[in-house]
């Protein structure tokens, strides 16, 4: 709200539709997760849903959350 500029990207909660319409190779990728425990563990569980191997899922969890 207090940038000069208007953002233009996407905005929302990242969801498999986003990942899909936005990752080209699923197979292959590397999916970097880190933030709170609650949001990490919710997109673990999307991109597990999706049939990524968890070899190619690496998480962070941030500390100092309950």
């Amino acid at each position: 709200e207090e940038s000069k500029e208007q953002w233009k990207g996407i905005t929302g909660r990242i969801d498999e539709n986003i990942i899909r319409n936005n990752v080209k190779d699923l197979k292959d990728s590397i999916f970097y997760v880190c933030g709170p425990p609650g949001l990490v563990d919710a997109m673990f569980s999307v991109l597990k849903g999706m049939g990524i191997d968890e070899s190619n899922i690496k998480l962070e969890r941030f500390t100092g959350y309950s």
